[in-house]
């Protein structure tokens, strides 16, 4: 079939080595004096360009045909190429475009590969919606032994969804029973007992499958798994003669899975984000080095606030609150080093959210307090952070930031005649209030509020201004 004339924009090719303007060539000519330095030197050069950049100097002269064939950071990211391709079908609902940019970015792929001279791979990245394409898997399989035959240090599979992480996973790539067996030898052993960073998204890989990385994989520092529906029960344990280096743990959307269990002594970072609708049995121990925690979909972040000297260094910490649900234990053991809190409110009520206060005052040394309102007037006509006199005082003098995102409609209304009162009497060493209307989701995503609710937060403002104290920077980020 052939493509269509928004189909030939996505070019993944490598140049050919034909070098038809002349300003390349007195590019190439006044450049020559660098041809002479080594190859090692000139491949360290070329690894600092994106793949498709090092390619191109091929056309410079000899000396720098084969150049970019050495290169060992492989990534096949294309953002742009990505995001045309799919702007095209949300757009048209033309499936030709999406289904020609998986052929060929599966050639490219393959292409480079098969002509990739180097001994070893410091990093290998793809990125790309191939579910679906014929043999797609077979090709992984091959990309996936490519890599660790390799010796890949840094290793990221994305197999993205229609360009957004929100989408059912179902389909996804099955990380092969093949593969596995092939890394239990004592070849594959050895090859991937160099990585240091490994992240899968949209690949199905089993709660053996993780362990066997662990386990055998004594320089691995971060571990990232996204939209896996094969993980069940996720076990991060200390290794018997030494503990595990590993520093950074993202696990999300793994929608079937029941249970985490963490040991790890040199964790600096954690992310959980999903839905759990049996509920999640999540159990940490052994983690004095955690700084930051971000809990995304979370019904009860009560958990983390157990009497236990776990987090004694924590630093920053994100969570979701459903006032309707969540419970917070009536004693909170102070986190002391806490400096910055994050919280979406999932529907609220002035009077259940008000377990939220025992939390701050729990945090004497926080700086930078956030919260993220949902702002949709159909789910919550009354939402609402604080109530009003009846709330318990707490003067503060280390919070010198407030932040409310989805400052809107009625949320924008209750908050600025509650909450924002309340920060301003309490918190008495405060410097900056940011307001934005616009919502943030938990994936970063920034959505504008509708233009009415946006109107009515202009409205909250201006009468905000007359009130706060002059050595309060008032930032309104643009929409």
């Amino acid at each position: 079939m052939p493509p269509s004339n928004r189909a030939l924009m996505y070019r993944f090719d490598p140049p050919n080595n034909v070098c038809s303007s002349e300003k390349v060539k007195e590019e190439a000519i006044s450049m020559d004096h660098i041809s002479t330095l080594p190859h090692a030197l000139l491949v360290e050069i070329l690894s600092r360009l994106t793949l498709k950049e090092a390619a191109r100097t091929s056309i410079l002269s000899g000396t720098w045909v084969d150049l970019w064939k050495f290169v060992p950071n492989l990534d096949f990211d294309v953002p742009k190429v990505r995001q045309c391709i799919w702007e095209n079908y949300w757009n048209s609902g033309d499936m030709e475009p999406v289904l020609f940019g998986r052929r060929r970015y599966i050639e490219w792929v393959n292409r480079v590969l098969t002509h990739y001279q180097g001994r070893k791979v410091n990093n290998f990245h793809v990125c790309f919606n191939i579910h679906n394409e014929s043999n797609a898997n077979g090709d992984i399989d091959r990309w996936l032994d490519f890599a660790i035959s390799k010796r890949v240090q840094k290793l990221k599979l994305d197999f993205e969804r229609y360009g957004d992480a929100s989408w059912d996973a179902s389909g996804c790539y099955i990380f092969s029973e093949r593969c596995f067996k092939h890394m239990k030898t004592s070849e594959g052993l050895s090859d991937i007992r160099f990585l240091q960073s490994l992240c899968l998204a949209f690949v199905d890989v089993s709660d053996e499958i993780l362990e066997h990385f662990l386990c055998n994989c004594p320089l691995l520092e971060k571990l990232a798994v996204q939209h896996s529906h094969g993980l069940v029960r996720f076990k991060v344990a200390a290794g018997l003669s030494s503990p595990l280096p590993l520093k950074h743990l993202e696990v999300a959307h793994c929608k079937n899975l029941k249970e985490i269990e963490i040991d790890a002594p040199n964790l600096t970072y954690f992310k959980l984000d999903g839905r759990f609708p049996d509920g999640i049995n999540l159990r940490m121990e052994n983690i004095s080095s955690l700084t930051g925690l971000d809990l995304y979909n979370m019904i009860d972040p009560g958990p983390v606030f157990l009497p236990r000297a776990k987090f004694a260094r924590l630093e920053t910490l994100t969570f979701m609150f459903d006032a309707r649900k969540a419970k917070f234990p009536r004693s909170i053991e102070e986190l002391t080093s806490l400096k910055q809190l994050t919280v979406y409110v999932l529907g609220s009520d002035r009077n259940e959210i008000r377990g939220l206060l025992p939390v701050i005052n729990a945090c004497p040394s926080l700086y930078q307090l956030s919260v993220r309102m949902d702002t949709d007037e159909e789910k919550d006509s009354s939402c609402r952070i604080w109530g009003g006199s009846e709330m318990e005082e707490m003067h503060r003098e280390s919070i010198k930031v407030v932040e409310v995102s989805g400052f809107a409609g009625s949320a924008a209304t209750h908050t600025g005649r509650w909450f924002l009162d309340y920060a301003l009497r309490n918190f008495v060493t405060l410097e900056k209030l940011i307001l934005d209307s616009r919502t943030c989701t938990s994936t970063g995503r920034i959505f504008k509020a509708p233009r009415v609710q946006a109107e009515v937060a202009v409205e909250c403002i201006q009468m905000l201004k007359s009130r706060l104290p002059s050595t309060v920077e008032l930032v309104i980020p643009v929409s």
